[in-house]
């Protein structure tokens, strides 16, 4: 008698490829002057993305602005109109941040007066089908100078959103904080009490960034000193249900004048945390190091991943889903560099290298990467292509690109005790 088994296995598998396509033509900043690309977000599919431009003047000189554009297959569609900073020299889209479906953004608007000069605010708007409606109330910053929404991003369903406030003195001058709001229905209620940074000077809430659920969040100080001047350090903390609790110990940077947590990421179960150190290294080499939660410690994944001389690698970063690629920023590596890497069997492997289009654009101020990481972002906020510093942003994409794990069944024919063949193949309706 002959028997048929199907098994489903999950077997390892890893692409490298350098065969990244831009997705459609450039995405210009409006006018001159506008440095589009201040601030990127992607979905988790990689087909919206959301771009912030601080020095548009549509609402004023430097009011600044935020477009939504989406991937209809061919082109790169603006949903909606332009969302517009309240008043000149707000300028708003200093950070932007994308729920996991792309209809819900937050924007950071570093210098807006209203809760004094410069306190900063964050705004949240909901696309409904046909325009951008303000939910809540302005999360404004709790006082004059603290640049509230230097830094900002929104859990995966849009409901919580973390905010820094790098210039905040709640717990001494400049030391900064993070503030994690939550959407009850009808307003914005503050989850927990501040986030205060160490000490005088941190920069505390420099960089900003939630876990999918809002559960996690790890901020970076990149002025911090406790490992040598301006070395900076990553805290993470974990909700309790009733207080913010730090997950480990600090993540020190590893040398004076490192400015390690300049930027941050999380994957999307807070289990794995990136942090570029822009200035570490001979003349602002730059590197990121990615770092693991084992339960007890922060443990790093691989080595470190090290720029070139003057790059400031690691400007900006951004993990995937699960942690497993990162792409990062170089912006003063030539034209500027995005750079993709996969982990694999230990070490941390280029599979994009992605530069700028023109001398001194800068690209790699910005960068995001889909859930999947088939999907890239990287903005050049002093890209000429629609005049002088007018910015622009690229999005490429690698159809070679894969999880580490493939789903596959194994289909085994056998007689009697004995096994006739065996087969393997990807299960492509998973896929």
């Amino acid at each position: 008698m002959k028997y048929h088994l199907f098994i489903f296995l999950l077997i390892p598998y890893f692409a490298f490829s350098q065969d990244w396509v831009q997705l459609g033509p450039d995405i210009d900043g409006e006018a001159a002057l506008d440095y589009s690309g201040a601030a990127l977000s992607l979905s988790s599919d990689g087909t919206t993305v959301a771009i912030g431009a601080t020095g548009n003047d549509d609402n004023g000189a430097s009011s600044g602005h935020v477009r939504v554009y989406v991937w209809d297959g061919s082109s790169w569609i603006k949903r909606g109109s332009d969302i517009d900073g309240e008043a000149a020299t707000d300028q708003s889209g200093h950070s932007v941040s994308l729920s996991s479906d792309g209809t819900t953004v937050a924007i950071g608007t570093t210098g807006n007066d209203g809760n004094g000069t410069d306190a900063g605010h964050v705004r949240v708007y909901d696309w409904d089908g046909s325009t951008w409606i303000k939910r809540g109330r302005d999360i404004d910053g709790e006082a004059a100078l603290d640049y509230s929404g230097y830094s900002v991003s929104l859990s995966s369903d849009g409901n919580i959103v973390a905010i820094g406030a790098y210039r905040n003195d709640g717990s001494a001058n400049d030391a900064g904080h993070v503030r994690v709001y939550e959407w009850d229905g009808s307003a914005w209620v503050q989850r927990g009490i501040d986030i205060d940074g160490e000490a005088a000077d941190d920069y505390s809430g420099y960089a900003v960034s939630v876990s999918s659920d809002g559960t996690i969040v790890a901020i970076g100080a990149f002025r911090n000193d406790s490992n040598g001047d301006d070395a900076g350090h990553v805290r993470v903390y974990e909700w309790d249900g009733s207080l913010w609790v730090q997950r480990g110990s600090d993540i020190e940077g590893e040398a004076a004048g490192d400015q390690s947590g300049s930027s941050v990421s999380l994957s999307s179960d807070g289990s794995i945390v990136a942090i570029g150190a822009p200035k570490a290294g001979d003349l602002g080499r730059g590197h990121v190091k990615v770092y693991e939660w084992n339960g007890t410690t922060w443990s790093q994944v691989g080595s470190n991943l090290d720029g070139k001389w003057g790059d400031n690698f690691g400007t900006s970063i951004s993990l995937n889903k699960d942690g497993k690629f990162i792409s990062v920023g170089s912006p003063h590596f030539s034209k500027g560099l995005t750079e993709v890497f996969q982990y694999v069997d230990g070490y941390w492997e280029s599979i994009a290298y992605l530069a700028g289009e023109g001398s001194f654009d800068f690209s790699g101020n910005a960068t995001a990467i889909s859930g999947n990481a088939s999907i890239v972002g990287t903005s050049s906020i002093y890209n000429d292509g629609n005049g002088n510093d007018a910015g622009h942003v690229r999005i490429f994409k690698s159809d070679d690109v894969v999880p580490d794990d493939i789903p596959v069944t194994l289909n085994i024919e056998s007689e009697g005790s004995y096994v006739k063949s065996a087969t393997i193949k990807e299960s492509e309706s998973i896929r």
